[in-house]
């Protein structure tokens, strides 16, 4: 049985997959892919790289200002107990503020 949903995410034979999926909005562009095996033997190798604007996090805490990015890129492959996981963060011009 396969069970998907419109953005490229399916759940068949116990893996999870995502389709290479990306997700825009203002001063935000991710791009996500993967495959995780969740009741399978088949190997992880998952990846997103992007842009996140972190104004966004107001919305979790309105009474802080929040400006800045965050730019990404990570993967894990391998064995799901024990990933071999790679990738740079680097947050950009970030400030914060309560009012």
């Amino acid at each position: 049985m396969e069970r998907c949903i419109p953005n490229g995410f399916c759940y068949r034979d116990g893996i999870a997959k995502c389709e290479r999926t990306e997700v825009k909005g203002t001063k935000t562009d991710l791009i996500l892919q993967g495959i995780i095996p969740v009741k399978s033997t088949v190997s992880l190798n998952v990846s997103g790289n992007g842009t996140v604007d972190l104004s966004l996090l107001q919305e979790l805490v309105p009474s802080v200002q929040i400006n800045g990015h965050v730019d990404f890129t990570i993967s894990a492959r391998g064995d799901f107990s024990r990933p071999v996981t790679e990738g740079q963060i680097r947050i950009v011009e970030a400030g914060l503020s309560s009012s």
